[in-house]
This record gives C-alpha cells, sequence and structure tokens, in this order.
C-alpha cells in the first residue's frame, strides 16, 4: 500500500528527481529537505519516500509540502532502503536521478552545478565526492586523485573501483551521481529489495556496464554525517543472513558483466571473500557473547556459501597485492582463521 501526495507540475521537462528514501528520519529530515530547496535555471522534483516511519517523519514532511510544491511524498509500507529507492525510480518524471539520503544534505549551489556540468558534459553518468562529518571533524574522500573524463565506452577500470579496492573505499555510493533516467529504464535497472547491505553497489555495477560515457569531478557537493553505531548493534549475529544474500546476489553479477565482456570476474570473487570474511570477524570473532555452537552455525551460513567458496577456490595469492589481504586469504583457504578468535580474545574489543 502507498499514497502520493502533492504531485508536482509535470507539464514542462523536468531535468532532475531527487529521490529521498526516509525511515525514522525526524531528526534529519527538514534539515535534508532544506538543502535540496535551491535556485535554479531549471525545473526539478523531490520524491520522498516514507518507508514506514513510526515517528514524526510523516507530520514533517506534510508540513513541508505545504511550503515547496516540487515536493512528491510517497507513503509506503516498511519494506528497506531498496524498495524505497525503486518506488522513487517507479514515480520519477525527472530525465536524470540524484539519491540523497535522509539525513544528508547538499551543500549550497550544488544543484544548478550539477546542470551546467551536465550541459558542459551530456555524459551518462557525472559523479562527484562527498564531505564526511565525523565528530565534528571533516574529512573529504578521494575516489580517484583527479578529475578525469572516459568516452570510449570502456568502463572496465570504474567497475573494478566499484566492485573492489583494498584500500577500503569503493566508488559505490548511489549519491553525488547523476543518473540517467532512460537507461536506468531501458536497461530495468533497480535496486535488489531483497539484499539490505552493499545493495548500492550491485546497482552502480549494473549501471556503469551500460553506460559509453563517464566524468569524474573531484569535488564534494555532498554532506554526510556519520552516525557511529554501537559495536553491540554492528555484532547482530542475525545479520549474517544479510550478508549471505549480498554476497549471493554480487556472484549473480558475474554472469551478467561476463555476457557483456567485462572482465572483472575476480574484483568481484575478491569482494565476495572480503565481505564474508570480514563479517565472520566481526560477528563470531570479535564477538564474546555467543557460544561455541552459535559461533559455528553464523560461520557456516557464509562459509559453506557456493558463492564463497567458489570465489575461494578460484583465487590466488597473486590476486592480492597487500600483506594483510594476503593473510587474510591464507588463513581463511587454509581453514586457519580460528586464529582470529585467539587474537581478538588476547587483545579484546571495546563495545563501546
Amino acid at each position: 500500500m502507498s499514497a502520493i501526495i502533492n504531485t508536482p507540475n509535470t507539464v514542462n521537462i523536468i531535468f532532475l528527481s531527487i529521490i529521498v528514501p526516509a525511515y525514522n528520519a525526524e531528526k534529519y529530515i527538514e534539515n535534508c529537505v532544506e538543502s535540496l530547496i535551491q535556485d535554479t535555471s531549471f525545473q526539478y522534483e523531490i520524491i520522498i519516500i516514507d518507508d514506514g516511519s513510526t515517528d514524526n517523519t510523516s507530520t514533517i514532511i506534510r508540513r513541508l509540502l505545504n511550503e515547496y510544491p516540487n515536493i512528491k511524498y510517497i507513503k509506503k509500507e516498511n519494506g528497506g532502503v531498496s524498495t524505497a529507492r525503486n518506488f522513487g525510480l517507479e514515480n520519477a518524471n525527472g530525465e536524470h536521478i540524484l539519491f540523497v539520503d535522509a539525513d544528508d544534505s547538499l551543500k549550497p549551489g550544488t544543484l544548478q552545478r550539477i546542470y551546467n556540468d551536465y550541459l558542459d558534459t551530456p555524459f551518462d553518468l557525472i559523479a562527484y565526492t562527498f564531505t564526511e562529518i565525523i565528530d565534528e571533524t571533516c574529512r573529504n574522500p578521494l575516489f580517484f586523485k583527479d578529475s578525469f573524463q572516459i568516452t570510449n565506452g570502456d568502463m572496465t577500470a570504474i567497475l573494478k573501483k566499484v566492485a573492489y579496492n583494498p584500500e577500503g573505499r569503493y566508488f559505490s555510493h548511489p549519491y553525488v551521481r547523476l543518473f540517467s533516467k532512460k537507461i536506468i529504464d531501458d536497461y530495468r535497472i533497480r535496486f535488489r529489495s531483497n539484499v539490505r547491505l552493499h545493495e548500492d553497489q550491485i546497482f552502480n555495477l549494473e549501471y556503469i556496464s551500460r553506460i559509453k560515457t563517464f566524468r569524474y569531478i573531484n569535488e564534494p557537493i555532498y554532506i554526510r554525517p556519520m552516525h557511529s553505531d554501537s559495536a553491540m548493534g554492528s555484532r547482530n549475529i542475525q545479520k549474517v543472513h544479510y550478508y549471505r544474500q549480498t554476497i549471493d546476489e554480487l556472484y549473480k553479477t558475474i554472469d551478467i558483466l561476463n555476457g557483456q565482456n567485462y572482465d572483472i570476474e575476480k574484483d568481484i570473487m575478491k569482494l565476495i571473500v572480503q565481505i564474508s570474511t570480514s563479517a565472520i570477524k566481526e560477528l563470531v570473532y570479535k564477538n564474546m557473547n555467543i557460544d561455541k555452537a552459535t559461533r559455528k552455525q553464523v560461520s557456516s551460513t557464509l562459509l559453506m556459501s557456493a558463492s564463497f567458496r567458489k570465489s575461494l577456490l578460484k583465487l590466488t595469492l597473486g590476486d592480492y597485492s597487500s600483506a594483510r589481504e594476503k593473510i587474510n586469504y591464507l588463513l581463511f583457504k587454509n581453514k586457519l582463521h580460528v586464529l582470529y578468535q585467539i587474537y581478538y580474545r588476547v587483545k579484546p574489543v571495546s563495545n563501546k
């Protein structure tokens, strides 16, 4: 069930649809929306998808509807961020798509800047970077060192960056990207509703594999406050099933990309191994509150999955570059990963 309120006038061409999924976002949604109200030389719409919020998110959005006529509000039952973004895509009238999270915001002048950049180089994907705020400290993560553009249709290097980056910074977020609505619709690219972790990474892999031109502008246009979850919450063992769904869906993308002659199979496999091993270390070996039987059960959910086993089997030590990656690979390859449990018991992990 869903209800659409306040549909903007669609007679004139709408250049941009900004899709904002919101769930229990009463603390942030007003600041987010206010940052999206900017003077522009083009028409745009803001689509807010209330994903079954149980706090005052709905009340705040309904008040904002009266102030800003270009807001479209969709209320739906809770189904996760992927279903919320997909609802936004289905109801978007803009030629282009920009995703913004409800607890984030755009910098002043960003929308006109994006429009001008597109007029300058109307590429299939234009990407920027963002500013992270951690404990009142700002930093600008770098996906690539310098701005650049690709016009020959070879997206291999970008897909590799999305799939696996040993430095830990993935070019995989859905925000700070100007997507083409036509490409999304032509290839029916959607967020996978059965995936709750890394769903944006899979979406980006599919989208980038379908484009011919790409521009990266190494400037932050977006503000992303980092809200730290508690260590205990991050070690909820039920999350292992989300990780399992993620690696299974990632493995499916290998065939999709192979069918398009993109040879990034091992990069995706390394990502599958990295996600699986990191999850096991976090949920099992850093977690001092579960018994031996539960440890084994949680570990097996990932270690015995076909996606993990096939990936580990096809990878070799030479596929990894850093010493840390090589050690991690060897321990799991030779079933010596229990050594992590000994390590974390010697060096206890804080629950703060």
